[in-house]
C-alpha cells in the first residue's frame, strides 16, 4: 500500500508556497515602482522650473570680436547661468556664463561684453541666450536677437 502527502498538507503547502512567491514579487514591485518615482520627480521638477522661466534681450550688439549684451530676466525662476550663443554665416560660437543667482524680474547681464572668435564665426546673424535654472539648462526657453547692431 502507497503512502502519500494528505490532501490537506498538500493544499497547506501549496497556498504557502503562493503567498510566499506574491509576498517576493510585490516587494520588487514596488522597489522599482518607487525608483521610477525618485527618478521621475527630478525630471518633473525640471520641466516645471523651466515652463516658468523667460529672459527678454533688451539690447544687443556685436562687431568681429565681441558681442555685448544686456538680458533681463522676466520670468519666475531664479536664473543660475545662461549659454550664449552666437550665430554666426560660418559657424556658432557657445559661451556659458555661470554662477548667477538673479532673482525674478531683475536684470541677469549688464552691458556685459564678451569675446568670440569672429574668424570662425564670420557675420553675425543672430544671438541666442538660454537660461539655466537650479535643475538644469531650459534649451526648450530660447531668447533670439536677429537685429544685431555695431557697437
Amino acid at each position: 500500500m502507497k503512502r502519500g502527502i494528505s490532501p490537506l498538507i498538500s493544499s497547506v503547502l501549496l497556498i504557502a508556497f503562493v503567498i510566499a512567491l506574491f509576498v517576493m514579487i510585490s516587494s520588487f514591485v514596488s522597489q522599482e515602482a518607487g525608483d521610477a518615482i525618485e527618478g521621475s520627480k527630478g525630471k518633473v521638477a525640471g520641466i516645471v522650473e523651466c515652463s516658468t522661466a523667460s529672459l527678454d534681450i533688451v539690447s544687443a550688439c556685436g562687431d568681429t570680436s565681441s558681442v555685448t549684451l544686456t538680458v533681463d530676466n522676466d520670468g519666475d525662476q531664479f536664473i543660475t547661468g545662461v549659454t550664449i550663443r552666437v550665430v554666426g554665416e560660418d559657424n556658432v560660437a557657445v559661451e556659458n556664463v555661470g554662477s548667477l543667482n538673479v532673482a525674478p524680474f531683475a536684470r541677469v547681464l549688464n552691458a556685459q561684453n564678451y569675446d568670440i572668435s569672429a574668424s570662425a564665426v564670420g557675420a553675425i546673424s543672430s544671438i541666442e541666450v538660454i537660461p539655466e535654472v537650479e535643475s538644469g539648462t531650459c534649451s526648450g526657453v530660447l531668447e533670439r536677437e536677429s537685429s544685431i547692431s555695431a557697437c
